[in-house]
């Protein structure tokens, strides 16, 4: 190795110890770096494009996409439930919602996935969110959804007998915190 001598608080000698292939390197010139996208959101939420990203939870994830399976329960209901900022819709987004369109449910590549925040209009939102899938181009309105009944007409004329639709409701709670009509 190469002994360099140098002083790290003034008056005070330090002794590092530089093996040749450190040497050499720093004596390279330097050349641009790769630009890295840092994977750190922060406050927000993974979404379907950071799924490579997005690790962990395998084993929650796997639960709900048995679940959604079916495997002899009367109900896909699926309700994901904890607290703020545990990383729910991340889950949901980065984790679950990849694997479902690249089949990881017999026959899910072909479902019908939307996603919606109920907010302060949740019918308008749920109508918004189902005619993102609506396969007749028809579309439908948030009074038609507040109907008794709206939803299961609406899904029947929008979403093909065969099909199956996903709907994901994210921030449910908001249905209790900010609605405030149902127009």
């Amino acid at each position: 190795g190469v002994l360099r001598e140098g002083s790290v608080v003034e008056g005070t000698p330090t002794i590092a110890l530089f093996t040749d292939a450190v040497v050499a390197a720093l004596d390279r010139p330097r050349s641009a770096p790769d630009i890295v996208a840092n994977p750190y959101k922060g406050l927000r939420a993974f979404d379907e494009v950071d799924a490579v990203d997005y690790f962990g939870r395998g084993e929650v994830t796997d639960a709900i996409l048995e679940r959604l399976a079916g495997q002899g329960l009367p109900s896909r209901l699926v309700l994901l439930v904890g607290g703020s900022g545990t990383g729910k819709s991340s889950l949901v987004r980065a984790g679950l919602l990849p694997k479902i369109r690249r089949g990881a449910v017999p026959g899910s590549q072909n479902w019908y996935v939307t996603t919606m925040l109920p907010g302060v209009l949740p019918f308008k939102e749920l109508a918004e969110a189902v005619n993102q899938v609506a396969v007749d181009g028809t579309g439908c309105s948030a009074t038609e959804l507040a109907r008794p009944g709206g939803l299961d007409r609406v899904l029947h004329h929008l979403v093909p007998a065969q099909g199956d639709l996903l709907l994901v409701v994210d921030q449910f709670e908001e249905l209790f915190t900010t609605s405030t009509s149902h127009d």
